[in-house]
């Protein structure tokens, strides 16, 4: 048997096995038989039938779990009808409810078959949702005819073999038939059973997995040798501990390639840090990735084919090391295994800086009491990335959020720190912290680290590669704010700046100096895996510290963290009725079906040279401009719909002195691609530079009918450093006096 790939410099391709970190699988849905209706239109709920059968092979414990995930049908934007779940099967199943956009406060009814139980989601779901427990007639045509009699009419029949995930769309549609007759390979893609199979890869090792970053590459040929694959377009890539149970903290990097159009789904599971995804594909993630993970995004149209290009390309884009490869011929998911070498089973916070766990201890807001950390970053605010993108990596509360802070004086936590610099990990280590808006310092004395044990030792950041210099009684450490492993969090006026000092033992010996107690058994890296002198460097003890920079008592500045080296942007986005961009709509914005949307977009700013650009646009049913959406109107600034038209502008003087407006304004026509009322126009606007030389890290500005012949890898991860998103809610209205043809579906929704 194949021992697997092993760490190497070089990438040898060899069958993967399980002690890689990536596997493939193929996730296929099918049904046996089933039906659906619109019968259940004029009853007060929908009858949802799931009659489960024996699967080939003998289930083991934990296959007796079954998740059911409900969401709406894609013309039900919230589901807001009381449900009731028949839910037979001939074994004793654990059925765990997983719930998306259904309303609050809904009566839900769930029928068990004897000896099944249901488990819901935490939260308001299950205070209206309430269990029975049912001798159910087996054969499906007496199941049915037994709900019918019992409630009316049924909305949805779906016989299935066991499965672990089993996904129904509730809702009613009128091209549904008028009754539901069972028919066999019944085929919808509102009611279908996902099973898992494993399937063959191949990769390699690259480094060790034990990296403060790891970056792993994953190639897919084809989501499905299945020709229905159009069916199935959703590649799932799940983060997960390799141990069950365990909580990490983890910076994650993911390069994904596939030449076929696929969009990838980010889940994590127990594990917080930060996570960065790239990608020639669009992008989602899941619910506790967003909770959980500082996420960006970044999509590049032109990344390359095969295992050596796609490691040469990470590493000439710094991205490296480079932990592991996986080429997998067909799948539609992955799994991603983290080693399980930095637990949060420990006391000490790997995220956050003393001056931020002091504020979460004040818990000014309602919250579970003594909440653990290792339970998630339980902020005061939420983690906003939508509508304020930010330059750099940070994390800053919502307008809202502020407003609720302030309310519960919060600030008066904040004001309690007389000095901006706090040190937390060694309290006899004796140091001095230093910040401008450019630079942090840090100063250690020597004599400190001496009586605390440490003796022929070497002081680094985060980053290892940022190193103390000497003079005779300190170390002295120095940063750019945005480097060396720094991290930044925006709390209303104030922007913490947080690291850590990393005493690098030049022996396991020099380890004595602090208490073993604090260690947990695997700290020590892997017993038998290093050479004798060597010390894994999750095992190097570390000094926490920050630094609080005060900004202005300015309004926006509360809100908005000043970009580095750009000062003085200010962004904006208004939408017009017509072409004439006289009076800027408030609230929502209605547009009829194949009706015309006018766009403003403007950037006030001091410096002359400074441009921007309309980097993305597109609609979305989504609120959340990090959900991709097939409706795009602008990628990379070139236009991508066939109706877009740019309007030329002046650029016109604004009333402060050595201020200059900027303004682009375009159209286009709105395409009823969804059949939902409320969507979502989101833009990303990027700066760029008029220079030519000093251009501060930004793209060179370059009209739109350039960019899509010529805009390069370089350019566009350029843009992704200095870009704002908007977001602006829009009402489709349909056109009045054209009376529907009840005998034509409505556009967009499949039938069963």
């Amino acid at each position: 048997s194949s021992a697997g790939p092993v760490p190497s410099s070089e990438c040898v391709l060899s069958p993967v096995n399980n002690s890689h970190p990536v596997h493939a699988l193929l996730e296929s849905f099918t049904v046996l038989s089933g039906c659906a209706s619109r019968g259940t239109t004029i009853l007060p709920q929908e009858v949802h039938i799931l009659n489960l059968r024996k699967p080939d092979e003998g289930l083991d414990h934990h296959e007796r779990e079954v998740t059911l995930h409900l969401n709406p049908i894609s013309s039900v934007h919230i589901h807001q009808k009381p449900l009731v779940f028949l839910l037979n099967s001939p074994l004793t199943l654990v059925w765990k409810l997983k719930t998306e956009r259904l309303a609050p406060g809904i009566r839900r009814v769930f029928l068990v078959s004897v000896g099944s139980v249901v488990h819901f989601e935490k939260g308001n779901f299950s205070l209206s949702a309430e269990t029975e427990v049912k001798l159910f007639p087996e054969k499906n045509e007496h199941l049915l005819q037994w709900a019918q009699k019992e409630y009316g009419a049924v909305t949805s029949f779906t016989e299935l073999k066991i499965s672990r995930n089993i996904y129904i769309k509730v809702g009613e549609d009128q091209v549904f038939p008028p009754s539901c007759n069972i028919e066999r390979n019944f085929l919808s893609l509102n009611y279908l059973a996902g099973y898992l199979q494993p399937k063959t890869a191949e990769g390699c090792l690259m480094s060790n997995l034990v990296q403060e970053r790891e970056v792993h590459i994953i190639e897919l040929i084809t989501p499905n040798s299945n020709p229905y694959s159009a069916f199935q377009v959703d590649i799932i890539v799940d983060i997960k501990p390799s141990q069950p149970g365990a909580k990490l903290v983890r910076d994650v990097v993911l390069i994904l390639k596939c030449k076929k159009s696929v969009n990838w789904v980010i889940k994590s599971h127990d594990v917080q840090g930060k996570l960065e995804v790239i990608t020639s594909n669009s992008i989602g993630f899941g619910k506790e990735t967003e909770r959980s993970m500082t996420v960006s995004k970044l999509v590049v149209p032109d990344i390359p084919s095969s295992h050596e290009s796609l490691i040469k390309w990470a590493y000439d884009h710094n991205y490296s090391p480079v932990t592991s490869y996986t080429k997998a011929p067909v799948a539609n998911r992955f799994h991603l295994q983290l080693e399980d070498t930095e637990e949060m089973n420990d006391e000490e916070d790997h995220s956050l800086p003393p001056e931020l766990t002091e504020l979460l201890a004040a818990n000014p807001l309602p919250a579970p009491k003594n909440p653990a950390l290792s339970d998630g970053l339980t902020f005061p605010f939420h983690i906003n990335r939508g509508r304020h993108d930010t330059v750099g990596e940070g994390i800053f509360p919502s307008r809202d959020s502020v407003d609720t802070l302030i309310n519960h004086d919060f600030e008066h936590s904040l004001s309690k720190h007389k000095e901006p610099e706090e040190v937390q990990g060694s309290a006899d280590v004796a140091l001095s912290i230093k910040c401008d808006d450019k630079v942090m310092t840090v100063a250690v004395e020597k004599d400190s680290l001496q009586a605390s044990g440490y003796t022929r030792t070497e002081l680094s950041l985060l980053d290892h590669s940022c190193k103390a210099r000497m003079n005779g009684t300190h170390f002295i450490l120095e940063s750019l704010l945005s480097k060396c492993g720094t991290r930044t969090a925006y709390i209303l006026n104030k922007i913490v700046y947080f690291n850590s000092i990393v005493i690098q033992l030049s022996s396991p010996a020099e380890s004595s100096g602090f208490d073993d107690d604090d260690m947990e058994s695997g700290d020590n890296g892997f017993p038998g895996d290093a050479d004798e002198g060597d010390v894994a460097f999750s095992s190097w003890p570390e000094i926490a510290f920050n630094c609080t920079l005060h900004q202005p008592e300015d309004d926006r500045g509360m809100f908005w963290p000043p970009e580095p080296h750009i000062t003085n942007v200010t962004f904006n986005m208004e939408l017009y009725k017509t072409d004439l961009f006289l009076a800027p709509s408030q609230g929502l914005f209605s547009v009829a079906e194949n009706g015309p949307i006018y766009v403003e977009v403007s950037v006030t700013k001091a410096d002359r040279s400074l441009g921007f650009a309309i980097q993305t646009c597109f609609v979305s049913p989504f609120s959340n401009p990090d959900r991709m959406s097939d409706y795009t109107i602008i990628e990379n600034i070139c236009p991508k719909d066939e109706s877009v038209k740019f309007y030329s502008i002046e650029k016109v003087n604004f009333p402060i002195p050595h201020a200059q407006k900027d303004k682009k304004r375009f159209s286009f026509v709105f395409k009823p691609m969804f059949n939902i009322s409320l969507l979502f126009l989101h833009c990303e606007l990027t700066l760029c530079t008029n220079k030519d030389k000093d251009t501060q890290g930004l793209p060179k500005c370059i009209p739109p009918d350039e960019a899509c012949t010529s805009l390069n890898v370089d350019m566009i991860l350029a843009m992704m450093h200095n870009k704002k998103t908007f977001t602006k809610p829009l009402v489709v209205i349909t056109h009045e006096g054209k009376p529907e043809d009840p005998s034509l579906p409505k556009p967009n929704v499949r039938q069963p």
